[in-house]
């Protein structure tokens, strides 16, 4: 893959691009080319229309950048460039795992990162960093009781089937199981 450093005004967008960028987002992106450079090329065909990267594009520009890294995919046949328009952004939808993502941002908050350089807005951080984790400690278990026995008439489920104590007693010489397992 062979990247190169092109013009701003040498790429086009594609007209029919199916992705709307609005101006919240492409100043997002403006601030993440600032701060973290532009990472990721924007893909073109042979003649510079845009594959993948409106956004980043519209972010180059907001950001005042004149030359841009492109990539281009002059092997593809027409279809397949708009084939994979349509499955580079579609494959980009999926959920976040709420609690991975507190702590990521918690773990930035703590080196005095601006979580806004994230992509989040304040809201959604804020939102996210009062995820609750369990009331108490996954590890705490309750201690158990000085006696613990069952009652006659109670009925365990255990195994696919329904046991009574009355199942379980019996043992040669009036031994009591300890321990019951399922």
């Amino acid at each position: 893959m062979k990247i190169e450093h092109v013009n701003i005004t040498e790429i086009t967008p594609y007209p029919g691009n199916t992705k709307a960028h609005p101006p919240e987002q492409v100043k997002k992106i403006a601030r993440s080319i600032l701060e973290y450079g532009f990472q990721v090329p924007i893909l073109v065909d042979g003649e510079g229309v845009i594959i993948a990267g409106h956004g980043r594009r519209l972010g180059a520009i907001e950001a005042g950048k004149e030359t841009v890294p492109v990539v281009r995919l002059d092997h593809l046949t027409e279809a397949q460039v708009r084939a994979f328009r349509l499955m580079d952004n579609r494959s980009n939808e999926s959920d976040w795992i709420p609690e991975e993502l507190a702590n990521e941002l918690k773990a930035l908050s703590l080196e005095g990162f601006d979580l806004e350089l994230t992509g989040f807005d304040g809201q959604e951080i804020e939102a996210l960093l009062e995820i609750k984790e369990g009331l108490t400690d996954p590890d705490d278990v309750p201690d158990l009781p000085s006696d613990p026995v069952t009652k006659l008439g109670d009925v365990w489920q255990m195994g696919g089937g329904c046991w009574s104590p009355s199942d379980l007693w019996g043992l040669p010489g009036g031994a009591r199981y300890e321990q019951v397992d399922a």
